[in-house]
């Protein structure tokens, strides 16, 4: 079998992979995500199983010319096929442990972890295996990172309009002011294109957020919401500060702490410590979202000595499970 085939093979899985719209099963039942979704994965992640054990098994140690380019590579792959197939065991046991009682957004959950680990998966091994056979990679256009930074805006723009809204105070008709700004920024949010990029959890967690103010606004009974205006506030605002977990996500730690070691190396060798170059300065805005005061001072002109400050604050943070507090 040609490095060829092999990685064709593993681009057709990462593109039947991608090419499954969860979010039309959002809303429905369990039971039906079950009988479709569910399968077609599990036969993705066996499918996908075998094939890291063909690769295992070739031990690839030669290109098409018959000289392999990186021969002491073969061992990283081989330890990386075994990583990895470890990941997808682990998901197909996640979608094997679901049943008929399990809610529809749950079952998606696992779909989307099983999806999240065959695309890693399958990105790591074919660039590898690219590598040590002395081919050209044929994922190298897959943009993960992508995706992550239109999500991380578009929950960062959510995120600062409910803080907006925090800082105005509570209103004499029991928080209305503020709920009917939630109502406006989670239309706003559903209706995003990025919407659909978000996790099931979160997906499921802004429509139904919405539908319970647009209740209480339309109703403002205690039956509706236990907790009156205010606890639902405080849901509105415990939901932005979950959003922030987006910056989690290993291809936005590792993309950020690249932008910020580039920065400061510029900066701290930058003659001038007047202002912030402007190449820098856009090359930071990659970064929005990660750091709430690190995005105020990049809005308007900052001495660079702030901003080397705030960089190191960030790159200590990305080791560590700080979040911004918005109440």
């Amino acid at each position: 079998m040609g490095g060829s085939d092999l990685q064709i093979r593993l681009v057709s899985l990462l593109s039947g992979s991608r090419a499954a719209e969860l979010e039309r099963f959002d809303g429905e039942t369990g039971p039906t995500v079950l009988r479709t979704v569910v399968p077609q994965f599990k036969e993705l992640l066996v499918r996908g199983r075998r094939l890291l054990q063909e690769i295992e098994e070739l031990r690839p140690s030669e290109g098409a010319s018959g000289v392999s380019n990186h021969p002491g590579r073969t061992e990283d792959l081989e330890t990386l096929c075994f990583f990895v197939e470890g990941e997808w065991r682990r998901a197909l046991e996640g979608l094997e442990r679901l049943t008929e009682a399990s809610s529809g957004w749950s079952c998606l959950v696992q779909v989307e972890c099983a999806r999240d680990r065959l695309s890693r998966g399958i990105l790591a091994v074919e660039r590898e295996y690219a590598a040590v056979v002395g081919s050209a990679s044929l994922t190298a256009t897959v943009d993960l990172l992508g995706d992550a930074l239109s999500v991380r805006r578009a929950l960062t723009l959510f995120r600062r309009e409910i803080k907006g809204a925090s800082r105005g105070g509570s209103s004499s008709g029991g928080f209305d002011h503020q709920l009917r700004h939630a109502e406006n920024a989670l239309a706003r949010l559903i209706g995003r294109e990025e919407f659909v990029l978000l996790r099931a959890a979160d997906r499921h967690l802004a429509r139904e957020l919405r539908h319970r103010v647009e209740r209480w606004l339309r109703d403002r009974s205690e039956a509706v919401e236990p907790g009156g205006g205010e606890g639902l506030w405080q849901d509105v605002v415990n939901f932005a500060e979950l959003l922030w977990d987006v910056n989690r996500r290993d291809e936005l730690v590792d993309e950020d702490l690249a932008v910020i070691e580039e920065a400061q190396r510029v900066l701290e060798g930058s003659a001038s410590r007047a202002a912030v170059p402007p190449s820098v300065a856009d090359r930071l805005r990659v970064l929005f979202g990660r750091d709430d005061e690190l995005d105020d001072l990049l809005e308007e002109p900052a001495a660079p000595d702030r901003v080397l400050e705030r960089l190191q604050a960030v790159r200590d943070s990305l080791t560590r499970e700080d979040t911004p507090q918005l109440a």
